[in-house]
């Protein structure tokens, strides 16, 4: 079986993010932990989620890319568990809205699964589908992948400490990003696979 090497550690951005929501400075330098292992871009924003002990994260690498993730805290620990990516171009004045033609799609699941999929998700909004990403667990489940990851945290004498662990990518969960990058929203959603059927488990929004 393959092993994903899902985060990398580098180095931190120094530009401070915006903080939306009460979140204490030690979760705020665990959360920031947590993302370092995967992007050294820099973060615009956490935001406070409205489940306990998750939050969103906002990343970007230029003007025109960036991604979101969802960083959840597990005994004491904040680890990624969700992520979604966009790029976008500014479009002029009067142009029309264009779709996304060619979605980013790093997910391992069959082709079938991923035609289930979009079926499912263009039955459901008319934007177009942005991206198509995986879900991770920590512990392994049937048809999960193992990936190499980081865990961010304690923080002892100003440093983080990095602890290398495996995560487990699903094959029957997926994070589907749907919208147009000129206006800078969308929707997205949490697919499940039961029973051989695709469908979905929860809908949110982003908004960069």
């Amino acid at each position: 079986m393959p092993v994903l090497l899902a985060f990398l550690f580098v180095g931190s951005a120094s530009a401070q993010p915006r903080v939306i929501g009460h979140i204490s400075p030690e979760d705020v330098a665990g959360v920031t932990a947590a993302i370092r292992t995967e992007t050294q871009n820099r973060i615009v924003e956490i935001r406070v989620a409205s489940v306990a002990n998750r939050v969103g994260v906002q990343t970007e690498s230029g003007p025109s890319a960036g991604c979101r993730y969802l960083v959840q805290r597990t005994d004491g620990v904040w680890k990624i568990v969700g992520k979604s990516c966009w790029t976008h171009t500014v479009p002029p004045p009067d142009a029309p809205t264009a779709a996304v033609t060619n979605p980013e799609v790093t997910v391992h699941v069959s082709q079938h699964d991923l035609e289930e999929i979009r079926t499912l998700i263009t039955t459901a909004t008319q934007e177009p589908i942005m991206g198509i990403h995986p879900v991770y667990a920590d512990e392994p489940v049937p048809g999960s992948i193992p990936a190499k990851a980081y865990r961010a945290g304690p923080i002892k004498n100003g440093h983080v400490e990095l602890t290398p662990i495996t995560r487990y990518e699903r094959t029957d969960e997926v994070s589907v990003m749907t919208g147009y990058r000129e206006k800078l929203t969308g929707g997205s959603y949490l697919v499940a696979k039961t029973d051989g059927r695709w469908t979905i488990q929860h809908k949110s929004f982003w908004i960069h």
